[in-house]
């Protein structure tokens, strides 16, 4: 990549700011069935993501691979072509002065070790109960993913990550009636890491949904699982992207300093998390990480931003932009960490049964600007704690707003899913469709 430098040096006169980020990763995984390998993917890949500005003008070039001819003619074209995109004299590239390096050089697992706990994955599956009748899926992958960024702005910075991960898909079966349960596991390399307790994940699930009905509809305590408020929390971080603030598309836009949760909920940004997968020193605008407290006993306290949205706000920049597949600049959460507030073991002393939900549709779609949600749900009926029986084919309807009141408990059975750190949440008195 040292022709970048050399192309920034020769074109820097023609624009305002220069960013050039290159990508380079290489990944594999193994999946097994019955004790044998059934496919093994190898791959690898290169890019370039480039960002100029002249004259509150902007212009993107992305490519996969790396050509050091192309990326001189985009710049020899790019001379005339940014002065027909729209003029946005907020646009600009963030100052970062600091030279950054650090790459992990942790030996890379061979195929070999990759089989072995993919083979462990299922072997989870399979032992933990013999109503589990069959693995559908169990892989394990290792991704190792570098990255630099360099400008007339950015002082070279590059990095790397390299990650591991378990899945598993397995179903059970109990008197003519099938389901099925997955689990997945993500840590970086070198952490504990832990296959065959994914596949145990997997089938316990899958059996505890067995002989499930309708929930009879009602009002309900709701509990949900680690895994389903992991999701929750995510949706709940694109409500607060100042760009969907600023697109009115975000329950939170105007309520800064307001009361938007229950007192029990708090929820930051944390990019030093050492175990959770979404760490980093500067965001993909070179920008030095900090830890942003978005609700605090209930209360927001702050937006997620990058450099443009904090400049249109007139705010500090929380350094959580993301580059998009365009080379575009974006936003996202680091690592959502969200408080625990009671031991797990006192879900036994909550009156009442408790719906436990352990896998839920629809999440993904909730309408976070009226905040309305309908939510296909299965899982466990609770009572002092223990499982009673099991539930599907249930709906659970609200509002965003209401549910994020709701919340009386987060659990310490703390689990790290992907970016996302909580435990079990508990809601008070929800509104179950059934029979």
């Amino acid at each position: 990549m040292d022709f970048a430098g050399r192309l920034i040096d020769k074109y820097t006169k023609n624009f305002d700011s220069i960013e050039i980020q290159f990508s380079e990763g290489s990944a594999k995984t193994v999946d097994v069935r019955d004790g044998a390998v059934e496919d093994v993917a190898v791959n690898s890949s290169s890019g370039l993501k480039v960002r100029v500005i002249k004259d509150g003008r902007i212009l993107y070039y992305t490519s996969g691979g790396v050509n050091e001819e192309r990326l001189e003619s985009f710049f020899r074209e790019a001379q005339d072509v940014i002065m027909l995109t729209e003029e946005d004299k907020n646009v600009f590239l963030p100052s970062s002065p600091e030279v950054y390096e650090e790459l992990n050089r942790t030996e890379e697992p061979s195929v070999e070790t990759l089989k072995e706990y993919a083979l462990l994955a299922e072997s989870g599956a399979k032992g933990f109960d013999g109503r589990v009748k069959s693995v559908k899926s169990a892989s394990c992958s290792y991704v190792n993913q570098k990255t630099l960024i360099t400008g007339t702005h950015i002082a070279r910075k590059l990095w790397n990550r390299q990650i591991i991960s378990s899945f598993c898909q397995c179903l059970a079966e109990e008197n003519g009636d099938i389901q099925e349960g997955y689990e997945g596991e993500t840590v970086y390399l070198g952490k504990p890491f832990e296959p065959m307790l994914t596949g145990k994940k997997a089938a316990e699930t899958a059996v505890s949904l067995l002989g499930g009905t309708p929930l009879k509809t009602g009002q309900y305590g709701i509990l949900f699982d680690s895994g389903t408020a992991a999701q929750f929390f995510e949706l709940i971080s694109e409500m607060c992207d100042a760009e969907n603030v600023l697109k009115h598309m975000s329950l939170f836009e105007g309520r800064l300093g307001q009361t938007v949760a229950s007192p029990v909920l708090s929820i930051w940004d944390d990019p030093f998390h050492l175990d959770a997968i979404g760490s980093y020193r500067f965001d993909d605008e070179g920008t030095p990480a900090v830890k942003t407290h978005l609700v605090t006993k209930g209360t927001l306290e702050s937006y997620l931003h990058n450099g443009y949205t904090a400049g249109l706000m007139k705010t500090a920049n929380t350094a959580n932009a993301v580059r998009t597949g365009s080379g575009k600049i974006g936003i996202g959460a680091s690592n959502l960490v969200v408080s625990s507030t009671e031991k797990a073991s006192a879900i036994a002393s909550v009156q009442g049964d408790v719906v436990k939900v352990l896998d839920v549709m629809g999440l993904h779609m909730a309408d976070t600007v009226s905040g309305d949600f309908s939510l296909g749900i299965s899982g466990v009926v609770l009572r002092c704690g223990e499982p009673v029986s099991a539930f599907r084919e249930s709906v659970l309807t609200g509002n965003l707003k209401d549910l994020l009141k709701a919340v009386t408990a987060v659990y310490d059975n703390t689990r790290i899913h992907g970016n996302v750190v909580t435990g079990d949440v508990l809601f008070d008195k929800l509104t179950v469709s059934g029979s």
